[in-house]
């Protein structure tokens, strides 16, 4: 595979299947991230990523032995090795734009809003492994999975 060592936006759910041993995609998603910190690609994640990952890894059934403080102290070492991108209202103008353009509805917003980021950060490329939910924005930004 050839090395792209351009900007990325990791998806909360890589992240959260890298954090869980059990999950079935956990080793793909180690391994993929791995290939980015080899390609030095700069990676970013936003402070939306955060809150999912944070919703997802606090759930009982997935925190299971851990505390809290285990899973805060993880936040911040994600937030220190990854570019962390704030809402900025550029963000906020360009999601306007594209639920309006698109036509997005419910919780379609929140995957836009990863879109926007991108956009307004100039990532070009994001890695998820929901795919499908990012399809209509295949025009506007590269989409990658595990």
């Amino acid at each position: 595979m050839p090395i792209d060592s351009r900007p990325i936006f990791i998806d909360s759910n890589i992240l959260v299947f890298a954090s869980i041993p059990s999950s079935a995609f956990h080793a793909g998603a180690l391994v993929v991230l791995d290939r980015l910190d080899e390609e030095n690609a700069p990676a970013w994640i936003s402070t939306q990523v955060v809150r999912e990952y944070l919703v997802h890894m606090t759930r009982p059934d997935v925190l299971g032995s851990r505390t809290l403080a285990d899973l805060l102290e993880q936040v911040e070492k994600l937030a220190a090795h990854f570019t962390v991108a704030g809402d900025t209202p550029e963000v906020s103008r360009t999601l306007r734009g594209l639920i309006g353009q698109y036509g997005v509805h419910g919780k379609q917003v929140h995957d836009t809003n990863v879109v926007a980021t991108c956009l307004s950060y100039g990532i070009p490329r994001l890695l998820t492994h929901n795919v499908a939910d990012f399809q209509r924005f295949a025009s506007e930004i590269e989409i990658e999975t595990l």
